[in-house]
C-alpha cells in the first residue's frame, strides 16, 4: 500500500498545475453562470422578439409563453368524432409550384435599368443594348412621356405616360418592385450615356454574398458625399430595394432637386440609413469619367494601359454613341488577354503539380487542362470517328455512304483547317505553303467536345516538295445553352377511356381490377372512364336487367373504397340505335369528350392492356397540349401454346419469344381534349361529328381512328413509338367477324395482326416471327434492306408450313393490291411473290397463280419503273413454274403493250404529262446551241434517241424474263410475228429499247442451245438465222456502247448455240464486226468481244480473217466513215492490225483502198481518229513500201501536220509513223525529215509569251510560277467559253458533234508544240540505225530548245524531254550518249525542282532510268563534273517514288 501512495504522490507532483487549473475553472463556471444567463436574455431586444422572422419567443426559464408569469398547463377535454380525427391525421396534399426555382426561392442574378430619353434611346440605347444585353439577365430602358407608343426599336422599353423628371427614378423603382422584386438578387441603375463593362459587373456580383444589404457605386465628386452617382452606376440588392420601395411615398414628397442622383441617394439614405459604399467583401467598384472635350479613341491610346481604366466597371459621359462600341472592343481585348493568361497560368500549374498527383490521376490530356476523352464501358458505347475530305463526309450514318460538307459542317471544318494552317505557318516560319486538305477525321466526344485529326498538304518552299503534315485539333465544350421546351409535368390527371362491349364483359372486369392494383392502390392521378355500349332494347337503369350492373357495382365499390385517393372509376352509357352498328372510335370519342374538360389529358386503351405507373408518366411527358400527341406501339403476346417458357410468358416479360411490338396496332393513343376537338372541327365536313346518340346512324368507319384524324386534320406532331410499359394479353382479333363493320384497310391490318400474333400454334408462330422481319424488310424504303429480305425469304421459305405460306402470300397480295401502298412496298412484295411462286405447285389454274398473274399484268403499266421490272420478273417466275403456259395466256396483252408503246403517244395521265414536260425542257436545252450537227437529227429526235420510253423498255424486259423462265419450252411459241415485233424494237430510235431488244434476242437464242445438233433443222433459231444475223450485225455496229454490248452478248449466245459447221454460214456478216469491236473504246464491249473472239474462232482467228478478207476490208472501210468517232478510231486500229498480223499477200490487193480510207481519217475532227490513222499509215508504209510509194506525196504533209498537233499523243503517234517511213525508205526520206526537225527545234526561241498581259514580267526561271498563277487566274481565259459535258449524246451528234468524248479539239499549233513533236521524233529515230548520226548532230539543238523558259508551257516540253531521253540514250548507245549527257543536265534538274508534279515526276524517272542504263557511279560522276550542287538533289532522288 505504501508503494501505491508513493507512486500517487510522485505523479501528483508532476500534474499539480493541471489539477489546480481544473479546480479553479469549475469554481468560476459555477459562480458566473447566473450572470451570463441574465445578459443573454436581456440582449434579445424587444424588436427582435416581435419580429416576424423569429416569432413569439418563450423565455426558457419560465413555464409558459412570453408575457405570462403564472402559466400552468390545462387539459382541454372535447369529444372529437372519428371523421374529425381522420381529417386531422391526414394532412393536406402539398401543392408544388410549377418550377423548382420558385419552390427553392432561386432568383436570377442581375437586372439592369437604364435611365434614357426619347432623344438618346435610338442612339445610345441601341449601342448599350448591343454591348451589354448578352452579359446580364435582363435589360430594360425607361423613358418619360411615351406611354404605350411604339418607337420601332427592337429593344425592351418601358414608357411612362407623362413627363415628371423629378419622379422618374422613383417610378422606375416602383415598376421594378411591382414586377421583378422577387426575380433578381441585384438591380443596377445607370444612365444611357455610360458604357457598362458587363463581364466585370457580373463577375463582381458573383463574389458578393446575397445576404448583404448593398447600396454600392461611385461617390460624387464631393468626397463627403453620401450618394452614389447615377452616371457611374448604382447597385441595389434585393433586400435594399424592398425596404426602399416601402419609403417611395416619402421620397416622392421630399423631392426638390433636379438631379436624379440626389433624389435617389436621399431616398435610399432615408430608407436604410446607410451611405453609398465603393467596396465590400474585398470587391472594389470603380468608374471612369471621360472629359467633355476628349476623343475616345485617342484617349484610350494614351491611358489605355492605366489600371484606373482597365478595372473600371463603367465609363461615364461617353461623347458619342459610336464611342460605346470602341470602348466595348477595348474591354473585349482586355478580357481575351486575361482569359488567355489565366489559361496559360492554369496549364502551367497543372503541369507543375501533375507529378504530385496520385498515379491513377496522372492522365495527360491535350490540350492541357481539358477533360479526358470518353472511355467506353462496352463496345456499344464506342464513339466513332468520321472520315472526311474537302468535299464529303464518309459513312456519316447507317443509311448513307457520303454526305456533302455544307452549312454548319463546312463552317466547322474550314475554321479548324484555317486555324491549323495558321499554326503550321507560324511554327515553320513561313517555309510551308498550304496546298490542300488531304483527309481528316472528326469525333464528337460528349465528355470534352469535338476532336479532329487532319492531314494537310504543304509545299516546302526550300525544297519545292509537297509534304504532308498531321495535325490534331480540339474544339472543347463551352458553357451549355438552355433550349426552351414546352412545359410538361407528372402531376397531370389522366382520363383513361375504355370502350366496353357486352361480349367482353369478363375481360373488362379483369381490366378494372388491374387498374385498381396499379393506379388506385398507388394513388395515381387517373380516372378510368368506362364507355358502356348498350345494344338496342337493353336496359341501362342499373337494375337486375342491366347487363353491366356487376361492372357498375364494382366501379362504385372501388370509388368509395379509395375515395381519399386521386384515382376513380366512372362510367358513361352509350345506347346504339337499331340501325347503327358498333360505333367507330371517333364516334365514341365524340360522345365521351363532351363530358370531359377541354384541358384534360385522355388516353384511349383496350381491355387487354396492362400498363404501369412509368407508362402513365411517359404519357404525361410525351403528350403536350398544342404540340404533340402520343401513339403507343404496345407489346403484344403470342398465343400461349406458341411459347416455350411459360413462366416468362405469365410474367409478361418483354421478350421476342413471348411477343412482339405490334406496329399494326393503332388502338392506343393519348391527347388533350382541346387538340382533339380542334382536329374534329377541321374534319367535320368529311366526317360528321356525333353530338348525340341519335347521330350514331350517320357514323362511318374510318382508317386508323384518332391516329388517322390527327394525321390528316392537324398540324400537331404525332409521336409514335414502342413502349415496354404497355402490354397486351393475347386475344383473338376475330377479323372475319367484324369485317363488315370495318374499312378494307382496317381489315387488312387486322389480318396482318393475326399473322404476326401466331393464331396457328407454336410452329406457325415461331415462323411468324421470321416472317415479320421479312415482310418489314420487303416493305422497307431502302433497296438494300429489301434485297436482304428477299434473300432471307429465299433461304427460309421452303421450311414454311402450308398454312403459314398461304398467310404470307395472302399478306403480300394485299400489300401489292392496296392503292395506298408505297411503290417501295409494292416492289419488295412483288419480289417476295416471285420467290413464293418458286415453291408453289406448277398448276397454272391455281387461285394463287391467277391472282399473281393478274396483279403482274396490271403493274406492267405502273408509273415506277422498278415496279414494272419486278412485275416482269414475277411473270418470268410463273413461266418457269408452268413451262411457258403463262406466256400463252398473257402473250396477247404483253405483245399489244409492246406494239402500243413502240411509238410515243400522249396519254392523259400524270406520268405522261411529266414525261412530255421533261421532253420540252430537254429539247429547249438541245436547241439552244447554234453549232451545226452533220448527219444528226434535231433536238426532238435526240430526245427520242436517248430518253426512256416508259412501258416499252420494261415490257420488253418482261418478255425476256418469260423467255428465260420457259427456256427450251418456249421454242414452240417462236414465230414470225414475235420476231417481227422484236426486230422492230431492234431498229427503234431509242437506245434503251434497242438494248432490251437484243437482250430478248439473247434469251431467244439461248432457248435453241438446248436442242442439240440433231434437231438443227427444226431449231427456230437456225430457221430464222439469216434474219437474226442481219439484225445482230446492225447491233454490233450500233453507235451506242450499251447496244453494242447487248448485241455482242446475243451474238456469242447465237454462235455458240450452233454446231461449228453451221457457224460459217453467218461469219461474213458477224465476223468483221466482232473483229472490230475488239478495239472499241468502251472497255466492256472491248473485253467481251475479245473473249467472244477466242471462244468462237478457237485460235483460228487469223485464218478466218484471211478467208473472209473481202468482207472484213469492206466493213473496215465502211466503219471509217461512221458518225461515231470511237468507231472510226477502232477501224483505223483494225486496219493497222491487218498490215502487221496478216499474210501480206492476203492484204496486198486491198492496200490502196485501205490507205485511201486512212488518208480521209487523217483530216478527221477527232484527234484520237487522226492519231490512229497516222499510226496505221505508218504500219502500212512499213509493210507495203512499194504499194504506198504513190501516196507519199499526199501523206508527208499529213504526217508533219500531226507532228505539230496541239495534242501530245497525236504528236507522239506521228513520230512513230515517220520513224516507220524512215525504216521503209531509208536515206530517200531522211534528209527532208532531218531538215524539218532542225527547223522546228530552232523556232522555240521565237515562241511568244502567253499574251501581252504577261509581257511586263521578266523572263527567267524564277518567274515561271508568277506567270502561271497570273495565267490560271486570268478571267478572260475562263469566261464566256463553250462548256462541254461528258457527252452521252456524242454518238448521235454526227461527225464533229459535241461532247467531251468526241475530242473535237483543234487549234493552230504553237511553236513549242512543233518542237515538242520533233523531240518525240528524235527519240524514235534514235532507234533507226540509218538515222543515228543525224539524230546525234541534232542533240545540241534539242538541248537549246528546252532551255527557253519565257513561256508558261515550257514545263510540258521539259516533261517530254525527260520522258524520251532514256529511250534516246538506248537507241544511240551508251558511248554516244555519254558524250552528250552534259547538254541536258541543267534542264533535267530544273524539271526535278519544278512545282508541276508531272514534270518533276518525269525528271525523277529519267534520272532513275539513266542511272540504270549508264550506271549510278558514272551518272554521279558526270553530274558532279558538270555542277556539284546537283548532287544533293540526285542523292535525294534515290529515296523519292515518282508519281
Amino acid at each position: 500500500m505504501s508503494g501505491i501512495l508513493k507512486s500517487l504522490i510522485f505523479f501528483g507532483r508532476q500534474s499539480s498545475p493541471l489539477i489546480i487549473g481544473l479546480c479553479i475553472g469549475i469554481a468560476l463556471s459555477l459562480i458566473l453562470t447566473p450572470f451570463l444567463e441574465d445578459d443573454c436574455s436581456h440582449s434579445i431586444t424587444q424588436e427582435i422578439l416581435g419580429g416576424t422572422r423569429v416569432g413569439n419567443l418563450r423565455d426558457l426559464r419560465s413555464n409558459g409563453p412570453s408575457g405570462e408569469e403564472d402559466y400552468e398547463p390545462r387539459l382541454v377535454l372535447r369529444n372529437y368524432s372519428k371523421e374529425d380525427i381522420d381529417k386531422l391525421s391526414k394532412p393536406d396534399k402539398l401543392s408544388r409550384p410549377r418550377y423548382y426555382t420558385t419552390e427553392l426561392g432561386m432568383r436570377e442574378k442581375l437586372l439592369v435599368a437604364v435611365v434614357s430619353t426619347r432623344e438618346t434611346v435610338g442612339s445610345y440605347g441601341i449601342s448599350l443594348n448591343k454591348t451589354l444585353s448578352q452579359y446580364v439577365d435582363k435589360l430594360i430602358f425607361f423613358l418619360d412621356g411615351i406611354g404605350t407608343k411604339k418607337l420601332g426599336l427592337n429593344i425592351p422599353i418601358v414608357g411612362f405616360k407623362d413627363e415628371k423628371p423629378l419622379l422618374k427614378v422613383f417610378r422606375i423603382l416602383s415598376y421594378i418592385n411591382e414586377n421583378y422584386l422577387n426575380d433578381f438578387d441585384y438591380f443596377f441603375m445607370v444612365s444611357d450615356r455610360t458604357y457598362v463593362h458587363g463581364r466585370r459587373l457580373y463577375k463582381l456580383l458573383q463574389h458578393i454574398s446575397i445576404s448583404e444589404n448593398i447600396y454600392m457605386g461611385t461617390l460624387l465628386d464631393n468626397p463627403q458625399s453620401l450618394y452614389c452617382s447615377l452616371d457611374g452606376g448604382i447597385i441595389l440588392s434585393h433586400s435594399v430595394l424592398r425596404v426602399v420601395a416601402e419609403s417611395l411615398s416619402w421620397c416622392s414628397r421630399n423631392t426638390y432637386s433636379d438631379s436624379d442622383t440626389d433624389n435617389l441617394g436621399r431616398c435610399v439614405l432615408h430608407a436604410i440609413d446607410r451611405p453609398c459604399i465603393t467596396s465590400i467583401q474585398g470587391q472594389q467598384y470603380s468608374s471612369y469619367r471621360i472629359r467633355d472635350d476628349v476623343d475616345v479613341m485617342s484617349h484610350l491610346e494614351l491611358i489605355g494601359s492605366s489600371t484606373l481604366v482597365k478595372e473600371a466597371v463603367t465609363v461615364s459621359n461617353v461623347p458619342e454613341a459610336s464611342d460605346i462600341y470602341a470602348l466595348h472592343v477595348y474591354y473585349l481585348q482586355n478580357d481575351v488577354q486575361l482569359v488567355n493568361n489565366t489559361i496559360r497560368d492554369q496549364r502551367s500549374e497543372i503541369e507543375r503539380i501533375r507529378p504530385s498527383a496520385p498515379y491513377i490521376k496522372r492522365e495527360v490530356t491535350w490540350p492541357v487542362g481539358s477533360s479526358p476523352p470518353h472511355y467506353p464501358a462496352t463496345r456499344f458505347d464506342v464513339v466513332c470517328w468520321e472520315m472526311f475530305n474537302s468535299t464529303h463526309i464518309f459513312m456519316p450514318d447507317d443509311h448513307h455512304n457520303t454526305k456533302p460538307i455544307i452549312g454548319a459542317d463546312l463552317h466547322d471544318l474550314m475554321s479548324v483547317v484555317n486555324a491549323s494552317v495558321a499554326h503550321m505557318h507560324n511554327r515553320a516560319g513561313g517555309r510551308l505553303e498550304y496546298r490542300e486538305l488531304e483527309y481528316g477525321h472528326r469525333r464528337f466526344d460528349p465528355a470534352r467536345g469535338v476532336d479532329y485529326i487532319l492531314s494537310l498538304a504543304f509545299r516546302d518552299n526550300a525544297s519545292g516538295r509537297i509534304v504532308s503534315r498531321k495535325m490534331e485539333a480540339s474544339r472543347l465544350l463551352t458553357e451549355p445553352e438552355i433550349v426552351p421546351m414546352p412545359y410538361v409535368t407528372e402531376n397531370t390527371r389522366i382520363t383513361v377511356v375504355l370502350p366496353v362491349a357486352q361480349d367482353y364483359l369478363s375481360e373488362v372486369t379483369q381490366s378494372v381490377k388491374r387498374y385498381e392494383a396499379e393506379c388506385m392502390v398507388k394513388g395515381e392521378q387517373t380516372i378510368l372512364l368506362l364507355a358502356l355500349l348498350y345494344k338496342p332494347g337493353v336496359s341501362s337503369g342499373g337494375d337486375n336487367k342491366d347487363i353491366y350492373k356487376p361492372l357498375k357495382d364494382l366501379a362504385r365499390k372501388l370509388t368509395q373504397e379509395y375515395e381519399e385517393t386521386e384515382a376513380k372509376v366512372k362510367w358513361m352509357p352509350i345506347h346504339m340505335d337499331q340501325h347503327s352498328q358498333q360505333p367507330s372510335t371517333l364516334a365514341l370519342l365524340d360522345l365521351v369528350v363532351k363530358k370531359i374538360q377541354k384541358d384534360a389529358l385522355v388516353m384511349l386503351t383496350h381491355h387487354s392492356a396492362v400498363f404501369t405507373s412509368d407508362f402513365l408518366n411517359r404519357i404525361r411527358m410525351n403528350t403536350i397540349q398544342g404540340w404533340q400527341v402520343f401513339s403507343m406501339v404496345p407489346f403484344t403476346q403470342y398465343h400461349q401454346e406458341a411459347v416455350l417458357d411459360q413462366g416468362s410468358y405469365m410474367r409478361m416479360d418483354v421478350n421476342r419469344n413471348n411477343g412482339h411490338f405490334d406496329t399494326y396496332n393503332y388502338d392506343h393513343i393519348s391527347f388533350y381534349v382541346a387538340d382533339y376537338t380542334a382536329a374534329r372541327k377541321s374534319e367535320s365536313e368529311a366526317i360528321p361529328i356525333i353530338r348525340t346518340e341519335k347521330d350514331l346512324k350517320f357514323d362511318q368507319p374510318q382508317d386508323f381512328g384518332p391516329y388517322g384524324l390527327f394525321l390528316r386534320a392537324s398540324s400537331i406532331h404525332i409521336l409514335r413509338a414502342p413502349d415496354p410499359g404497355l402490354k397486351l394479353f393475347y386475344s383473338d382479333l376475330a377479323c372475319q367477324t367484324y369485317s363488315v363493320e370495318r374499312t378494307e384497310r382496317v381489315n387488312q391490318l387486322c389480318e396482318l395482326q393475326e399473322v404476326k400474333t401466331g393464331r396457328g400454334g407454336r410452329k406457325a408462330t415461331m415462323f411468324s416471327v421470321e416472317m415479320e422481319n421479312i415482310t418489314d424488310g420487303l416493305c422497307a424504303s431502302q433497296k438494300l434492306e429489301r434485297d436482304r429480305a428477299v434473300a432471307d425469304l429465299s433461304s427460309k421459305i421452303k421450311s414454311f408450313s402450308p398454312d403459314l405460306l398461304q398467310s404470307l402470300m395472302k399478306a403480300l397480295l394485299q400489300i401489292v393490291t392496296d392503292s395506298s401502298s408505297t411503290w417501295e412496298s409494292q416492289h419488295g412484295c412483288l419480289l417476295g411473290l416471285k420467290v413464293a411462286v418458286g415453291v408453289t405447285s406448277p398448276d397454272r389454274e391455281s387461285q394463287f397463280h391467277l391472282e399473281v398473274r393478274e396483279i403482274a399484268i396490271r403493274l406492267l403499266t405502273h408509273q415506277e419503273v422498278r415496279v414494272r421490272q419486278a412485275a416482269g420478273e414475277v411473270l418470268g417466275a410463273l413461266c418457269e413454274r408452268d413451262g411457258g403456259a403463262t406466256y400463252s395466256i398473257v402473250r396477247g396483252q404483253v405483245l399489244d403493250l409492246v406494239r402500243s408503246s413502240l411509238d410515243r403517244q400522249a396519254t392523259d395521265d400524270d406520268a405522261s404529262r411529266s414525261e412530255h414536260e421533261n421532253a420540252r425542257i430537254l429539247m429547249e436545252k438541245l436547241s439552244a446551241g447554234s453549232r451545226e450537227r452533220r448527219n444528226s437529227g434535231d433536238a426532238a429526235q435526240i430526245f427520242h434517241d436517248t430518253a426512256g420510253w416508259r412501258n416499252l423498255e420494261t415490257s420488253m424486259k418482261c418478255l425476256e424474263h418469260m423467255i428465260n423462265g420457259a427456256a427450251p419450252k418456249f421454242l414452240p411459241y417462236v414465230d414470225q410475228e414475235l420476231l417481227d415485233l422484236i426486230f422492230k424494237a431492234l431498229t427503234h430510235t431509242n437506245r434503251f429499247v434497242r438494248e432490251t431488244g437484243f437482250n430478248v434476242c439473247g434469251a431467244l437464242v439461248s432457248c435453241g442451245a438446248y436442242e442439240g445438233a440433231e434437231l438443227l433443222e427444226s431449231n427456230p433459231m437456225f430457221t430464222f438465222g439469216d434474219q437474226l444475223t442481219q439484225h445482230l450485225g446492225e447491233g454490233l455496229a450500233d453507235n451506242w456502247s450499251q447496244v453494242r454490248l447487248a448485241s455482242s452478248v446475243a451474238t456469242r449466245k447465237f454462235l455458240m448455240s450452233l454446231p461449228p459447221g453451221a457457224q460459217e454460214r453467218f461469219f461474213p456478216v458477224l465476223l468483221p464486226r466482232l473483229c472490230l469491236n475488239r478495239y472499241y473504246v468502251a472497255e466492256g464491249v472491248r473485253l467481251y468481244s475479245q473473249e467472244t473472239w477466242k471462244q468462237v474462232t478457237e485460235a483460228e482467228g487469223k485464218t478466218l480473217v484471211e478467208k473472209y478478207i473481202n468482207h472484213v476490208v469492206s466493213y473496215y472501210i465502211e466503219a471509217t466513215g461512221a458518225d461515231n468517232h470511237a468507231v472510226r478510231e477502232a477501224a483505223c486500229a483494225c486496219i493497222a492490225e491487218l498490215a502487221l498480223k496478216l499474210n501480206t499477200e492476203a492484204v496486198r490487193s486491198h492496200v490502196q483502198p485501205l490507205l485511201h480510207a486512212l488518208t480521209v481519217c487523217f483530216a478527221d475532227d477527232s484527234w484520237p481518229v487522226r492519231d490512229a490513222a497516222c499510226v496505221a499509215c505508218g504500219n502500212f508504209i512499213l509493210c507495203f513500201p512499194e504499194e504506198a510509194q504513190g501516196s507519199m506525196e499526199l501523206l508527208y504533209p499529213l504526217f508533219f501536220t500531226n507532228l505539230e498537233d496541239s495534242i501530245p499523243s497525236v504528236r507522239q503517234g506521228a513520230a512513230v509513223a515517220i520513224a516507220n517511213v524512215v525504216k521503209a525508205y531509208g536515206h530517200d526520206a531522211l534528209p527532208m525529215i532531218v531538215d524539218k526537225m532542225k527547223e522546228g527545234l530552232k523556232g522555240v526561241k521565237d515562241q511568244p509569251c502567253e499574251s501581252e498581259r504577261y509581257g511586263d514580267l521578266e523572263s527567267g526561271p524564277a518567274m515561271y510560277g508568277v506567270v502561271k498563277r497570273k495565267r490560271d487566274n486570268d478571267p478572260e481565259l475562263h469566261s464566256n467559253k463553250q462548256m462541254y459535258s461528258c457527252g452521252s449524246l456524242a454518238p448521235k451528234m454526227g461527225r464533229g458533234g459535241g461532247g467531251c468524248s468526241d475530242c473535237r479539239f483543234r487549234r493552230p499549233p504553237q511553236v513549242w508544240e512543233r518542237a515538242d513533236g520533233y523531240v518525240y521524233l528524235a527519240s524514235e529515230l534514235a532507234g533507226v540505225p540509218d538515222a543515228a548520226c543525224e539524230v546525234t548532230s541534232c542533240l545540241p539543238m534539242v538541248a537549246e530548245a528546252v532551255q527557253h523558259k519565257h513561256y508558261a508551257a515550257h514545263i510540258t516540253l521539259l516533261e517530254t524531254l525527260c520522258k524520251t531521253l532514256p529511250h534516246l540514250a538506248k537507241g544511240l548507245s551508251k558511248k554516244v550518249f555519254k558524250s552528250q549527257l552534259h547538254l541536258f543536265l541543267d534542264s533535267i534538274f530544273y524539271a526535278l525542282e519544278c512545282e508541276n508534279g508531272l514534270t518533276s515526276s518525269a525528271a525523277c524517272q529519267c534520272l532513275t532510268q539513266l542511272s540504270q542504263l549508264l550506271g549510278p557511279n558514272i551518272l554521279r560522276g558526270r553530274v558532279e563534273e558538270h555542277n556539284p550542287s546537283y548532287l544533293r538533289a540526285l542523292d535525294a532522288n534515290n529515296f523519292i517514288a515518282p508519281l
